[in-house]
């Protein structure tokens, strides 16, 4: 009996122990099969890779390649940027140096300028001062009757300049010797044919057979029947010496009408020289 007991355990164990290493083999298999996969997977991704690699280095020769056309592109436009800064550089130099130049001759002109305005002044300045006289009537007061019928307008001072001309004594006396222009007008109401007025000189220098009074200018106009007014102008140039006088007189007119208006009568002289 013990030996049929003995000979089915070790038949059992003899069938656990193959099914073990079947199992072990299977399992062994799978293991090589799952590594195969692993490895036929790795070597795919590293194929891949380097595939990859091949398009990033040719991406990289061709930027590079780019790059050094750029650099050389961009060194050129650098030299030539730089050629075109140090033309502009000297143009814009040549251009100052003009410009200096130019300030200095407006400079010089501006001096010369100044210097022959300077002396203008200093020759104005140097140079004597011209006098004038212009009277106006008085219209306060009334034309003045001498014992000769002649009639004198009494007068004020418009304007004056000067110490040449003064006015004394309705009358314009002369303080310098020199060529003066006299002027006068008188505006007329009356009915006579003609009116008019003279201006007399004084003389303060007498030589010979002159007369110390003479007329210088005579002006005459006849009045219009229809309208009773009418102006009488005259005017010249005469050589007067210190101490002279000029008049205005109305001759041989007692019961004349006159405008005693500054604008329309009025009696004056300038200096000429």
């Amino acid at each position: 009996m013990q030996p049929k007991c003995w000979i089915k355990l070790s038949d059992s164990r003899t069938r656990s122990t193959s099914r073990g290493l079947v199992g072990i083999v299977v399992v062994l298999f799978l293991a090589v099969l799952c590594c195969l996969s692993l490895l036929v997977i790795l070597l795919q991704q590293i194929s891949d890779l380097r595939s990859e690699l091949a398009k990033v280095h040719k991406q990289l020769h061709v930027f590079n390649k780019r790059a050094r056309i750029n650099l050389e592109d961009d060194s050129v436009e650098h030299e030539k940027e730089m050629e075109d800064l140090t033309e502009n550089l000297k143009n814009n130099n040549n251009a100052k140096f003009q410009i200096k130049e130019e300030l200095t001759e407006l400079n010089e002109k501006n001096y010369e300028l100044r210097s022959i305005s300077r002396k203008r002044r200093e020759i104005r300045s140097c140079e004597k001062q011209l006098s004038f006289l212009q009277l106006i009537p008085n219209a306060k007061r009334s034309i003045t009757l001498q014992a000769d019928d002649s009639t004198f307008i009494p007068w004020n001072v418009a304007s004056k300049r000067g110490e040449a001309l003064e006015a004394i004594s309705n009358k314009i006396v002369v303080r310098e010797n020199g060529y003066y222009t006299v002027y006068s007008q008188v505006l007329y109401y009356d009915n006579c044919m003609a009116m008019g007025h003279v201006v007399r000189r004084k003389k303060i220098n007498v030589v010979g057979n002159e007369r110390r009074i003479m007329t210088l200018f005579r002006c005459i106009q006849n009045m219009p029947n229809n309208t009773a007014s009418n102006t009488c102008f005259t005017a010249g140039i005469v050589k007067l010496d210190q101490g002279d006088e000029l008049e205005l007189l109305l001759p041989s007119r007692p019961n004349a009408h006159i405008s005693m208006e500054k604008d329309s009568t009025f009696f004056g002289a300038i200096q000429l020289l």
